[in-house]
C-alpha cells in the first residue's frame, strides 16, 4: 500500500482488520469498530474521514468522524 497515497491506512487497518483497498477516491470499508457489523465501516484513506452505516433495521447507531466530518 502506497503510504504517500494513502496517509491513514496503517492507522485504520489496525482497528479495521478486514478493511478492504481503497477505491480511486481513497473510499475503503470494512467491520465497524464501534458497532462491530460487517461491512459498515467507511473510511477514506486520504482524508481521514470515516462513517459508520449500519443496515436498515439494525439496531446500531450511524457514526461518522474525521476531518472536516
Amino acid at each position: 500500500m502506497d503510504q504517500h497515497r494513502f496517509p491513514y491506512w496503517s492507522l485504520f487497518k489496525s482497528y479495521v482488520r478486514d478493511l478492504g483497498q481503497p477505491d480511486a477516491e481513497g473510499w475503503a470499508s470494512g467491520s465497524c469498530p464501534f458497532c462491530g457489523e460487517a461491512n459498515t465501516f467507511r473510511v477514506n484513506l486520504k482524508s481521514g474521514r470515516w462513517v459508520c452505516l449500519p443496515a436498515p433495521g439494525s439496531t446500531a447507531k450511524s457514526l461518522k468522524g474525521g476531518g472536516h466530518a
